[in-house]
């Protein structure tokens, strides 16, 4: 899911944990966050293994496409991120812009109203199979969200 400082990703973490204490899935899915490459600083603080936000991951002036998540300093939600990340054994990845653009193509064309957020889902679903991280055997569920309504 793409991230910011991660409200949704955080409430979609703890609606998992009410559908595996009720009975509804027998284990919970590995959470992705998604950041484009252009503002990663949860993607950059996550894998250089750091518990916190260092001043280095910080964007002072975020740019790119998927401006809803143009959040260049989310220090105040990172080390929950992190935790949840870790709990659920998931992974940040950041799809370049390139990879993004190619995305929003795939699904403008596939009649899947999403804006350039949303695509980022698909970008980095992409991406992680392309790296092995995903298997083919694996089901996978993309927050595509801010479509236009007509």
């Amino acid at each position: 899911q793409p991230i910011s400082s991660g409200m949704g990703f955080y409430g979609g973490y703890f609606g998992f944990k009410q559908l595996l204490a009720n009975g509804y899935i027998k284990k919970m899915p590995r959470f992705v966050g998604v950041q484009q490459d252009t503002c990663a600083p949860v993607y950059t603080a996550f894998h250089a293994n750091r518990e916190q936000i260092a001043d280095e991951d910080i964007i002072r002036n975020p740019t790119g496409k998927a401006e809803a998540i143009l959040r260049g300093n989310p220090t105040a939600t990172y080390s929950y991120l992190r935790d949840l990340i870790l709990d659920t054994q998931g992974t940040v990845v950041a799809p370049t812009q390139a990879e993004l653009l190619k995305s929003y193509e795939v699904l403008q064309q596939a009649g899947i109203s999403a804006c350039h957020t949303g695509a980022l889902s698909l970008a980095a679903c992409k991406k992680l199979i392309l790296d092995g991280w995903i298997s083919p055997e694996e089901k996978c569920l993309l927050m595509v969200t801010g479509g236009r309504m007509y």
